[in-house]
């Protein structure tokens, strides 16, 4: 079946012809074109390697093919696969250091390149490089002292608010028992049961003067020319009394019968006890009320003794005779020295009524609610002082922590002078970045890449990659895939790979990963990135092999078994359809076909042919043929034409209604 054709059915190039256009397109595509010089050299370095990928042999010989070129078809098998671009060795799982000191520093000592870094190694914490740190240390040194000093100022401000706090309780204490004490001088005075409502406002010491009127004149006392106006205030009478005796004394008064009050007068008691009042207050008015019951006795007794002197004392006063005027009058006297003594009683408890009473409820009164305001505001001052202690302390914590904070990040950066293994593999540096003229790249160099060789005395800045443990034995090749073919590329998808300069040794491998977001190394040059990144592992790579080689990568699509295929310059695109011209006895007969899957040489025809049947390899002269080329110049025009005359894969969606189930694995959306 993979016979070559007849010399009838002569391609007109090689399959490294097509293969070179493809890559050349693809690299024009990329962005990444350049001046090719010597296309015969290129076609020949890509074609030999190619034979050797899957064992897949050359189809065909493509010549300069005339213009009753074809092609006999017929079924065979197909590998269908992508030949991507040079990709670079890389080390999957390998640990990268960067430089975690800020700023710039130096590098005091590094290990040899290459060093193979032992699980022992990392055990000890063997040291793989050493930064200067001698000027963080200073830092560090001063940095201490701050953070003793806030410590000192924060120690502090914690001992100043327990002291205020202390302070303040004692005050607060003060302040309560003065108020506590006043309390009690209130109720000491005017009783447990009357204190309440006079705080509570229920009785104030205008209540008092009250009572002193209602003592002014008795309920019960006789009717008088005073008590039927305005009555006369007991001091007033008891100068009355006073006049009247200086009178007697002097004869200018005759001695008359007396006005004996026999019920003395009760309102103000009955209202005092009404108020209960209690207390020393109490007492006070107990000793006036009882000083003017003594006085009312006395007044009793006196008048007794003086009606019946009256009655026993000279005839000529009206009397029996028994009794001489004399005596009659020392009884008057002393009669009116009982009134005089009542009314001197009456006179106090009025003046203990009307003034002291009142007087002494609110003095302490107010000295009591003085000390509740004094309390109040003491409450107020012990929160103010407090909260401005309590600042302070929080002031002195928050420099203190600050300050720490700066010590700890110094010592972690002079922790991080010291490079320790943190895991075996062997050690690589960064190579250095050559420096490149604006004039010929926009695109700065990547992040974390090195200027300057990875030696002793190098200096190095933050994030800088210092070193990469590349894990032992494992290897892989990154390689760019364009956006029209990453959809095609699967995890799992076998590969050959070829190192460059080493076209005979092959390796196989598998699709490991492939990102999902484009590569935007690139995107000073290239603002829409067109490239995604595929990571191909290889299967036991030899010793020999160091990352950073670079390699040529050809991923498996798929393997048709037993299809009808025809050569990929055997279909033409038409006004949108895919077209093969048949030769007949009648000349060419253009015919609309179907297509799948396709190679660098070969596309699969799922439909409008027939095995047996002779396509032309170019459009006939009466359709407008191409005129014949040297395969330099295909190789140029092919790559000029772009996509437009290669054939467009119908889906696989479409092979399988067409053809059913099939041998090959592809993905759903091949390249067109």
């Amino acid at each position: 079946m993979d016979n070559p054709p007849t010399n009838n059915d002569t391609p007109s190039a090689p399959p490294a012809l097509s293969q070179a256009a493809g890559a050349l397109k693809r690299r024009m595509r990329s962005g990444r074109a350049r001046l090719w010089i010597g296309g015969a050299a290129l076609v020949a370095a890509i074609a030999l390697p190619s034979a050797l990928f899957f064992g897949r042999p050359a189809r065909f010989t493509r010549t300069a093919a005339g213009p009753d070129a074809s092609f006999t078809l017929r079924k065979m098998d197909l590998v269908i696969s992508s030949l991507l671009d040079d990709g670079t060795l890389v080390s999957p799982g390998s640990l990268e250091i960067k430089s975690a000191v800020e700023g710039q520093t130096t590098i005091v000592s590094v290990i040899p390149e290459g060093s193979v870094v032992t699980p022992e190694d990392v055990q000890n914490e063997k040291v793989l490089m050493e930064l200067d740190s001698s000027a963080l240390r200073e830092k560090a040194n001063q940095q201490e002292i701050a953070v003793e000093g806030c410590a000192a100022a924060l120690t502090q401000a914690r001992d100043s608010y327990e002291i205020q706090k202390n302070f303040d309780n004692n005050s607060t204490k003060v302040a309560e028992l003065k108020a506590k004490f006043a309390l009690m001088d209130l109720e000491k005075y005017l009783g447990a049961t009357l204190t309440p409502r006079v705080l509570e406002g229920e009785i104030t010491p205008a209540a008092f003067h009250e009572v002193a009127a209602e003592s002014e004149v008795p309920a019960d006392a006789p009717k008088t020319p005073e008590a039927n106006g305005a009555p006369k205030p007991a001091w007033s009478r008891f100068q009355d009394a006073i006049r009247l005796m200086v009178r007697v004394v002097n004869g200018q008064e005759p001695v008359l019968s007396l006005r004996v009050p026999r019920n003395r007068p009760k309102g103000s008691a009955l209202k005092l006890e009404a108020l209960h009042l209690g207390g020393t207050a109490r007492q006070d008015w107990r000793k006036f009320q009882t000083a003017i019951e003594l006085a009312s006795e006395d007044l009793d007794r006196a008048a007794t003794t003086y009606q019946w002197s009256k009655r026993l004392g000279p005839k000529e006063l009206g009397g029996a005779g028994y009794v001489p005027g004399t005596e009659v009058q020392a009884d008057y006297l002393a009669l009116k020295r009982s009134e005089l003594q009542i009314e001197q009683a009456k006179l106090d408890l009025d003046i203990f009524l009307r003034y002291e009473l009142p007087k002494q409820t609110e003095l302490l009164l107010s000295a009591y609610q003085q000390t509740c305001e004094d309390l109040e505001l003491e409450h107020a001052r012990v929160r103010a002082d407090l909260d401005k202690a309590d600042a302070q302390v929080k002031a002195a914590e928050t420099a203190y922590r600050r300050e720490k904070v700066r010590l700890d990040k110094l010592n972690e950066q002079i922790a991080a002078c010291l490079i320790y293994a943190t895991r075996p593999g062997i050690v690589a540096y960064p190579q250095p970045q050559p420096s490149t003229s604006p004039a010929l790249t926009a695109t700065p160099a990547p992040a974390g890449a090195s200027a300057d060789k990875i030696v002793e005395g190098a200096t190095v800045h933050e994030r800088q990659a210092l070193m990469t443990i590349l894990a032992d034995g494992k290897l892989a090749v990154n390689v760019k895939v364009h956006k029209a073919s990453v959809n095609r590329i699967q995890r799992g998808q076998t590969a050959r790979i070829v190192l460059n300069g080493f076209p005979n040794r092959g390796y196989s491998g598998r699709v490991q990963k492939v990102l999902v977001v484009p590569d935007t190394l690139n995107a000073g040059r290239m603002p829409d990135p067109k490239d995604f990144n595929v990571i191909v592992s290889i299967d036991n790579p030899p010793a020999d092999l160091k990352p950073g080689m670079s390699a040529r990568v050809e991923i498996l699509i798929a393997k048709l078994t037993d299809v009808l295929a025809a050569p990929v310059q055997a279909v033409a695109t038409v006004n949108g359809r895919q077209v093969c011209y048949v030769a007949g006895k009648g000349g060419a007969e253009p015919r609309v076909v179907k297509t799948g899957l396709s190679n660098a040489d070969y596309v699969e025809i799922t439909g409008g042919l027939e095995p047996g049947e002779k396509v032309l390899l170019r459009a006939p002269a009466a359709v407008g043929p191409a005129p014949a080329v040297s395969a330099a110049a295909a190789v140029t025009a092919l790559a000029d034409d772009g996509e437009a005359k290669r054939p467009k894969p119908a889906s696989l969606e479409a092979q399988a209604d067409a053809e059913g189930p099939k041998a090959a694995v592809a993905p759903k959306n091949p390249t067109p």
